[in-house]
């Protein structure tokens, strides 16, 4: 193999066990969010690799309105997820306390 060929397989490579953003591997998450208007939602995604993640993560932060996060999740965990919407706000009015939002 020529030196400078070695030398860029080699960057590349410590680049991929530092950052991990060639990785291949489809990355597999949970999107767990609460708008402004008190609706919590959960569901699962996928990224083809890291780097699609990165970016949908991004994203998924950037348009955030409330407390926000995103947990990576095993494949296992993604094929058995079933997504869920709850409106704190619309709970707390059909039990008569429309002034008063209880999250547990």
């Amino acid at each position: 193999m020529h030196n400078s060929l070695k030398k860029i397989c080699g960057a590349a490579s410590r680049l991929w066990k530092r950052k991990g953003i060639l990785n291949p591997f489809p990355v597999y998450f949970m999107v767990d969010s609460t708008d402004c208007d008190h609706c919590n939602v959960r569901y699962v995604e996928r990224a083809s690799c890291r780097y699609e993640y990165l970016k949908i993560r991004e994203h998924i932060f950037y348009w955030a309105e409330g407390p926000t996060s995103v947990v990576r999740v095993t494949r296992k965990d993604f094929q058995e997820f079933e997504s869920s919407i709850r409106d704190y706000a619309a709970e707390a009015f059909e039990n008569g306390h429309p002034h008063i939002i209880n999250y547990s």
